[in-house]
């Protein structure tokens, strides 16, 4: 059984929140209690305007990016109207290996409801007809220069707390967004912790011009 099973398991068992929100596997994921903080997203939202590429300034901890440097998500057009995702990065080699080694992820995102086009359905799973529920808020963005990525879940296993991720993206690749206090506390009014953001490395990346082309 792996660390993330056994403290999961252990988390269950006591059912405590405190299991989770301290210790080593804070830096693994990011947990609320209760019900999911509630994002407004802009009802103009121009999916065209923000498709391309983006870089990762910000995130909260997750363990699928454990380790990640120079993070990006990439957006474009499928031939079937949907959004293609392509999530990536590098991590330090292991073992003889030396360097970086890439890591990329890709899927595909549709938007549930017309009337909320900000809130995104984005799925990895093949087998996911994009119907379901949106699970990708798309709180802020200038589409030149930032953009504010929440999404919430609250998994039974957690007995009723929550499961958090955001990300706060940039075209610029490390370069922070002027206004970036004015995004926070806007996360912030909505009950989310920007305590918890992190910053990515994005110095020395070997993938950059192969990403962008």
């Amino acid at each position: 059984m792996n660390s993330l099973r056994l403290c999961l398991l252990l988390c269950v068992v006591g059912s405590s929140l405190n299991c989770v929100q301290g210790g080593w596997f804070s830096n693994l994921a990011v947990f609320g209690s209760g019900e999911c903080p509630v994002v407004s997203t802009p009802k103009d939202f121009d999916i065209n305007k923000y498709l391309g590429q983006w870089y990762e300034y910000e995130r909260f901890p997750n363990w699928f990016e454990v380790g990640v440097k120079c993070g990006f998500a990439k957006y474009g057009r499928n031939d079937d109207g949907s959004i293609s995702v392509e999530n990536g990065g590098e991590r330090d080699a292991w073992l003889r290996r030396r360097g970086r080694v890439p890591v990329s992820i890709t899927g595909r995102a549709t938007v549930p409801d017309s009337s909320q086009p900000a809130q995104l359905r984005v799925s990895f799973n093949p087998f996911d007809n994009g119907q379901g529920e949106a699970n990708y808020f798309l709180a802020a963005t200038d589409y030149t220069s930032y953009a504010v990525i929440f999404q919430c879940s609250r998994p039974a296993i957690l007995f009723g707390n929550n499961l958090q991720f955001a990300w706060i993206l940039t075209r610029g690749q490390g370069v922070a967004p002027g206004n970036m206090a004015a995004l926070k506390a806007q996360l912030t009014e909505a009950g989310i912790d920007v305590a918890k953001f992190q910053l990515v490395e994005q110095q020395d990346c070997q993938l950059s011009s192969s990403v962008e082309a």
